[in-house]
């Protein structure tokens, strides 16, 4: 999903480290002016940018109590 749909769409996205276990809302407007507003945010995994964490985050979406992956490709188990 694109961050302009993600904008338009008005549910909250969240980050979540697959490391430190933290999470905090995405910034879909700071990411549009970085990246544009047809950067998707499927199957994304920036580095975490709390201090001293190594992992990566990934993206949901929230759609009332529910978190949605935005990944389109599942993950290995």
């Amino acid at each position: 999903m694109r961050v302009a749909d993600l904008l338009k769409s008005g549910h909250p996205v969240i980050w979540d480290c697959e490391v430190c276990r933290r999470t905090g809302p995405a910034d879909l407007t700071a990411i549009a002016e970085a990246k544009g507003p047809l950067y998707s945010l499927a199957n994304r995994r920036p580095h975490c940018r709390q201090p001293g964490c190594a992992g990566r985050v990934r993206f949901r979406i929230r759609r009332g109590l529910w978190h949605s992956d935005l990944d389109t490709i599942p993950s290995a188990s």
